[in-house]
């Protein structure tokens, strides 16, 4: 069973635009992985990680951000379980301090909180709420042990730029990882609704193709009853102050990069069905995994596609 949102409640605010994929992104990690990743960093304090985890702070070799460095701290919970609804707690420092000024929005909200595992079956995005003390917080649940990462992403006003911060730990337990993902271009949610990506083109690294997303829903049930008393249809809504939020991670790696379609990207839309353009450009060759985000008869839906992407002309 894929765990594909959380359960927080998302707030629905912004203007309709199209927003390509989020570029001038600096992104901070932390890894507790054995290998580690690439980069210098502060190191997370002892009393702020998880006991069960082993945490590592680290910067990836982007842009520097001056004068600030920046830090994502774990503040509570101490161990992060499996199987159990818990509150966590994260902070952002600033230069060795917590940072508790304004957020500028980033796609209609203050900070977004993204939580996927290491073979990219388990995903959720969630909008933290803000606390009066700068901490970030989000009830969540996590469904089974293995290796997680937490993303932040949000934009403190004294920086120029939005931040991705990343924090990677293991929760222990009998979970062997699944193997990693293979093409996909059809998803079914539930017994009703059912989705199709067709790639208008072939998809090679660095160039933007344009993606069909398809969606049909059939109500299921008896159909003397169903005749009698025909379901409310379902029709696409609103999602982030746009149509469809996208994420998308290459397998392998840990870093996601997002893009939010508006109201230009729906190229039809009726009674249980629509269909949409979503113009993409995957920044190298590989396997990607896409989460589709979308609002569809009242609900928040997510939806999960593999496709594999080429090289890039030379």
């Amino acid at each position: 069973m894929e765990w594909r949102m959380g359960n927080i409640s998302l707030s629905r605010s912004g203007p309709r635009a199209l927003v390509l994929l989020l570029t001038g992104v600096v992104v901070l990690t932390a890894s507790s992985c054995p290998r580690g990743g690439e980069g210098s960093g502060a190191r997370l304090p002892a009393s702020s990680s998880p006991p069960t985890a082993t945490t590592r702070s680290e910067t990836a070799k982007t842009r520097p951000i001056e004068p600030a460095e920046v830090e994502l701290e774990v503040v509570s919970p101490k161990e992060i379980p499996a199987y159990r609804e818990l509150r966590l707690k994260l902070a952002l420092n600033l230069d060795g301090k917590r940072y508790i000024g304004p957020l500028r929005d980033v796609y209609g909200e203050p900070a977004h909180l993204f939580i996927v595992s290491a073979d990219l079956l388990q995903f959720a995005h969630l909008i933290p709420e803000v606390e009066w003390n700068g901490l970030f917080s989000s009830t969540v649940r996590f469904p089974a042990p293995g290796q997680f990462s937490l993303f932040l992403l949000a934009h403190p006003e004294p920086l120029a730029e939005p931040v991705l911060l990343r924090q990677d730990f293991e929760i222990p337990g009998m979970n062997p990882q699944g193997p990693p993902p293979r093409e996909k271009l059809t998803d079914q949610i539930g017994q009703e609704i059912t989705l199709n990506l067709r790639p208008q083109g072939e998809l090679r690294a660095g160039e933007e193709v344009e993606l069909i997303l398809a969606a049909s829903r059939t109500p299921v049930g008896d159909p003397l009853y169903l005749a009698e008393h025909p379901p409310a249809p379902y029709h696409l809504g609103e999602a982030y102050g746009g149509r469809f939020f996208v994420t998308m991670i290459r397998v392998g790696e840990r870093r996601p990069r997002f893009a939010l379609l508006g109201e230009e990207s729906v190229v039809s839309a009726g009674d249980n069905t629509f269909r949409a353009r979503l113009p993409l450009t995957f920044p190298g060759p590989g396997r990607w995994k896409l989460w589709v985000e979308f609002s569809f008869g009242g609900r928040e839906l997510t939806s999960t596609f593999v496709v594999e992407v080429g090289e890039g002309k030379k």
